[in-house]
């Protein structure tokens, strides 16, 4: 499992700059249409629908204890389980991660 979305205060707040981005790049989105611009500009739809998807996303992430025990209650007795973090390099923030790995069994073989 891999998120690029984690909760935080810092993650949140950037997303306020999503409707920003939609202001300034809707005319560039190619088929051009008018009804784009209207619900962009007139009725700012588009950017408030942005804001609202964005901070929903990152409220709802998981962190990765919460992934870690999610993996404790799976019946999987024959994988390892990882969680952590990982920067998003070039950009702020991070992302999560759930690894589960086969468990190898020297015996078997």
């Amino acid at each position: 499992v891999l998120e690029i979305s984690h909760r935080s205060v810092g993650q949140v707040l950037s997303i306020l700059l999503g409707p920003l981005v939609v202001l300034a790049v809707t005319p560039l989105i190619r088929p051009f249409t008018w009804r784009r611009l209207l619900l962009t500009y007139l009725f700012p739809a588009v950017p408030a629908i942005c804001l609202w998807d964005g901070v929903v996303s990152q409220l709802r992430a998981y962190t990765a204890a919460e992934l870690a025990g999610l993996a404790r209650d799976v019946d999987a007795e024959g994988y390892d389980w990882e969680s952590g973090c990982f920067p998003l390099r070039p950009f702020p923030g991070r992302g999560t991660y759930l690894l589960g790995l086969p468990k190898f069994d020297a015996e078997k073989k």
